[in-house]
């Protein structure tokens, strides 16, 4: 029996934003609220090669490259902002091509999508909206308003340049946020976080306009979830502002900073990355450590009580850890990224593993069904891995691309609709896909 929820999808991505928001269900089945697809596709193993996405309308590639310039030297996947979802891939000339669609017009690519910038050296696709650093330490962002930095309250469809900005390296947004490094390792942050009726100064939101966060010095790397950034530093340490609600500062409370605070518990890091209300770290032997919510499926539900390291989001009561805790299972790894309710770690040897929340088929092991400990995905040799809000992508050495999950938006990229049917929080089913599908244009089509 499936349930009736007495919320609207704007609350639940309220809960899922702020952490430990309870949720009201009317009826529910032994495990909680039903995800399961409908119908219900067979388990299948995953494939060893992605597979084509079939017949459709015919592809023409919007982008021009030779080869080095049709390389892709990163992946990004925004969408945490209700139902939406896109991707974005930077290419090795610079130029950046989206997927996607988000909840206002001004974002909405239906197969990948040349946007009109060629000289990005840093991408981050957030809720609503995309922003790209550029050679020339500019930045430029599109999409919904207020995360654009432009502070004149208006939508963009094309990429526009936001003022004021000078020497970025490095760009990330969040779901309605974004924030810059600077070459002199300071950072900026702009945007809103009225979504979750949360008072800006709780969560260190900044304003219409970028300003300077205080307290950061020597950032060589940023990242930014639904509603909280982190600034890797030069000495390993990571330092995390903004809502706090499922511990994902890992400072060991759950109490919103407006101001960064230093992660308890993990040291010598390379790299990190916030995603949803988790984030995540990798350490200089490869371990990978995460905190906060990852979903259904990593923590299991709850022999807990509220206020013992417990959230609670639309299903059940889960543990939340306000430290870092390591992710067991893993071989030595060189990248991390979350989803809404899921994580996904890029091995040294090129191979890619995930693990939490698999309703959607982000997990992309030819199944349906949620994992605690992570499972391998049928991809070799991949060199750059991101995770939407329900969605997974990763690009490999030939230049391809592979997406799967959630494709209610064609953030898969495939063109035509993912073949299996998932259903929504609300009951309402979307295409989808639980194994890696080929992105059109990619490899791309040599040009030049």
């Amino acid at each position: 029996m499936k349930a009736t929820v007495r919320v609207s999808a704007l609350v639940i991505a309220i809960a899922a934003a702020s952490g430990c928001i309870g949720l009201d269900f009317e009826e529910e089945d032994d495990d909680g609220y039903e995800y399961e697809p409908e119908p219900e596709p067979p388990d299948e193993p995953a494939t060893e090669e992605p597979r084509d996405p079939g017949a459709g309308d015919p592809f023409e590639q919007s982008w021009s490259c030779d080869a080095e310039g049709c390389s892709v030297a990163e992946l990004t996947g925004g969408g945490f902002l209700l139902n939406y979802g896109h991707t974005c891939a930077r290419l090795g000339d610079g130029q950046v091509v989206c997927w996607g669609a988000s909840s206002s017009p001004p974002l909405s690519y239906w197969v990948p999508t040349a946007v009109g910038i060629d000289d990005a050296v840093s991408v981050a696709a957030g809720g609503d909206h995309v922003c790209a650093a550029r050679s020339s330490g500019s930045v430029a962002c599109w999409g919904n308003s207020p995360a654009l930095g432009l502070g004149d309250g208006s939508d963009r469809s094309e990429p526009t340049e936001i003022p004021g900005l000078e020497d970025v390296v490095e760009v990330a947004s969040g779901a309605m946020h974004s924030c810059a490094r600077h070459a002199d390792g300071t950072v900026s942050c702009w945007g809103s976080g009225d979504l979750w009726n949360e008072d800006p100064s709780s969560i260190g939101v900044r304003g219409p306009t970028p300003a300077d966060v205080e307290g950061i010095a020597g950032a060589v790397a940023i990242t930014a979830g639904t509603v909280h950034t982190c600034a890797l530093v030069e000495d390993g340490g990571v330092l995390c502002w903004g809502a706090n609600g499922a511990g994902q500062l890992g400072d060991g409370t759950f109490t919103h900073r407006p101001s960064p605070v230093l992660v308890q518990g993990v040291a010598e890091v390379s790299s990190v990355h916030a995603g949803g209300s988790a984030t995540c770290a990798i350490d200089q032997e490869g371990n990978v450590f995460c905190w906060g919510f990852i979903g259904p499926g990593r923590w299991e539900p709850a022999t807990v009580t509220p206020g013992d390291d417990a959230c609670q989001d639309d299903r059940a009561l889960w543990r939340c850890p306000t430290f870092p805790i390591r992710v067991e299972g893993l071989p030595p790894a060189r990248e991390v990224v979350l989803g809404k309710e899921h994580g996904c770690a890029l091995a040294e040897d090129g191979g890619l593993w995930c693990w939490g929340s698999n309703r959607a088929g982000q997990l992309g092991d030819g199944t349906f069904g949620d994992s605690p400990v992570p499972v391998r995905v049928a991809l070799d040799g991949v060199t750059h891995v991101t995770a939407g809000r329900l969605h997974t992508c990763a690009s490999q050495g030939d230049g391809s691309i592979a997406c799967w999950g959630d494709d209610e938006h064609r953030q898969l990229g495939i063109g035509d609709a993912a073949p299996w049917w998932c259903l929504d929080i609300n009951g309402f089913d979307y295409p989808c896909a639980n194994q890696p599908m080929r992105v059109l244009g990619f490899p791309s089509r040599l040009t030049l």
